[in-house]
């Protein structure tokens, strides 16, 4: 489940506003998962050992011998730079390291890694986030706009009463305060006897950095103050700096965090876009095409889309036994006109859903949270909103 609250003044249940998702309401099992990013490697990795080894199986099988052919090989080097013309790259490296197809004409990506080895490739994929040096040698556009906000992030563990009281291994809170949103979000399997939970605090710069010196005693106590503490209500001591916690609403269902957290981490928030994923056979993907608030959860979604589409179009080419790169792009660009216009479709919906709680006006935030709640009483708008953010119709 998923819990938002909004409220326009003092604590009371007239103006407190909620909007609820369940996955009973579209027939499904759960929502969705939140995972550790090294959780989501690790099992990256182990799938890419899985098929390196069933592909030496099969090399073997066809009399391949011990040559322990992969279709896949993990480099760990870090890449120094990225050529697009092959003919500039012999100043750097000699002609034999380069094949003779990738010289003639076709300009394949040159990859030259810090331990000096070389690499060239049909089809280079960039997906090396918003900062994507790939985006950049391919001289591919890129728009954004900062909200001059930061994200903190933590993981909190529930003592067993509040994680049992409030369902924390299977809903997920948030809460708009003044200074950007604060989420609560499971990651501990409903199995689980942990119950850890992930917070993801958008704040201004100045805010984020204190959350983040702060002592483990005034961070704790500043994020329940986030989650249920008053509107106007400054947690911290006049010789510490103040967040202004400005919050929008009172939530008494919300959870209090009773365990002192993890490190804390902070990044910049911003959104960006690349109007091109596609051009000479580099291919944008993830964050190096796109990057949105997190307010919705939705950047590694969109991520995990992209790679899907892209599969699909290579595979299609590979049956057919093409270029995959070749013939400017052609078998490339279905991919673009597949995501491009999806993931702008979410951009927009997430940037303005942000800018909507954002407004501070009394006769706004009424009808903000009369809207919010017409939304939460209306069963066909929830299903197609549930639906698109699960990525089932997208």
């Amino acid at each position: 489940k998923i819990l938002a609250t909004l409220s326009g003044g003092m604590p009371s249940a007239k103006d407190r506003y909620e909007l609820s998702f369940s996955a009973s309401e579209i027939q499904q099992e759960q929502l969705g998962s939140v995972l550790e990013n090294s959780v989501l490697v690790d099992a990256i990795y182990k799938r890419i050992k899985e098929i390196q080894l069933d592909t030496t199986e099969l090399d073997r099988g066809q009399g391949a011998g011990d040559q322990n052919h992969s279709v896949i090989d993990v480099i760990t080097s870090q890449v120094e730079r990225v050529e697009l013309d092959p003919q500039s790259s012999s100043k750097h490296t000699s002609k034999d390291s380069i094949s003779k197809e990738a010289r003639v004409s076709t300009k394949w990506p040159i990859i030259h890694l810090t331990n000096k080895d070389v690499l060239q490739a049909r089809v280079l994929v960039g997906t090396d986030g918003k900062k994507s040096l790939v985006r950049e040698v391919a001289h591919l556009p890129w728009y954004s706009h900062d909200y001059k906000q930061h994200a903190v992030v933590v993981n909190v563990e529930m003592d067993e009463e509040s994680a049992y009281h409030y369902e924390s291994n299977t809903t997920a809170w948030q809460r708009f305060l003044s200074t950007g949103p604060i989420g609560l979000l499971p990651i501990s399997a409903p199995a689980v006897t942990s119950n850890i939970m992930n917070i993801v605090w958008s704040t201004t710069p100045t805010e984020a950095e204190a959350l983040k010196l702060c002592s483990e005693a005034d961070f704790l106590r500043e994020v329940n103050i986030a989650l249920q503490g008053a509107p106007g209500f400054h947690a911290m001591s006049t010789n510490k700096p103040k967040l202004s916690l400005r919050a929008k609403a009172v939530i008494p269902c919300m959870p209090a965090v009773p365990m002192f957290p993890t490190n804390r981490a902070t990044f910049p928030l911003s959104l960006g876009h690349a109007p091109e994923y596609v051009r000479n056979r580099i291919v944008l993907l993830g964050d190096a095409a796109h990057c949105i608030h997190p307010m919705a959860g939705q950047g590694v979604n969109l991520g995990i889309y992209d790679a899907e589409a892209l599969s699909e179009v290579i595979q299609v080419a590979a049956a057919a036994g093409s270029d995959i790169g070749g013939d400017g792009d052609i078998h490339l660009l279905p991919y673009q006109k597949d995501r491009l216009p999806k993931n702008v479709a979410m951009m927009l919906a997430i940037h303005s859903l942000k800018s909507i709680y954002e407004v501070e006006n009394e006769s706004f935030n009424s009808l903000r949270g009369i809207g919010m709640n017409l939304w939460n009483l209306s069963p066909t708008i929830k299903s197609q909103t549930i639906r698109v953010a699960m990525g089932l119709d997208v």
